[in-house]
């Protein structure tokens, strides 16, 4: 699997998702703390909460670019990487090796997949 975000070979949303989690982390102390009565950090918390918003913006494109551009085989079809494991716990033989699930959830599953072939 070859992906088109990526630098020297390394896939760039994994390690772009790291950003806003810890930027948005860092808003809800930062506010919390407001809240005790530590106003200095209110300007903190604003710079947080952009670099999170923007980080955030930042991984949504480059998972979109992954998603959409990114072609694996599986059993002779072409699907897109996040239909992968859906297609193989729904149409999978041995269902005791997984957690029970309803038929209904399968199914739906299958009806996913059928729709991410591109």
């Amino acid at each position: 699997m070859r992906r088109r975000a990526a630098l020297a070979g390394h896939p760039l949303h994994p390690a772009v998702v790291a950003i806003p989690i810890g930027a948005f982390t860092l808003t809800l102390i930062a506010d919390l703390l407001v809240i005790a009565g530590r106003t200095a950090l209110g300007a903190t918390a604003s710079y947080a909460l952009v670099v999170g918003i923007v980080g955030a913006l930042l991984a949504a494109v480059l998972g979109f670019i992954d998603y959409f551009t990114v072609k694996m085989s599986v059993a002779g079809t072409e699907a897109r990487p996040g239909c992968v494991e859906a297609r193989e716990r729904a149409a999978s033989p041995n269902r005791r090796a997984r957690p029970a699930r309803p038929a209904e959830l399968n199914m739906y599953r299958l009806n996913i997949c059928r729709s991410c072939q591109g």
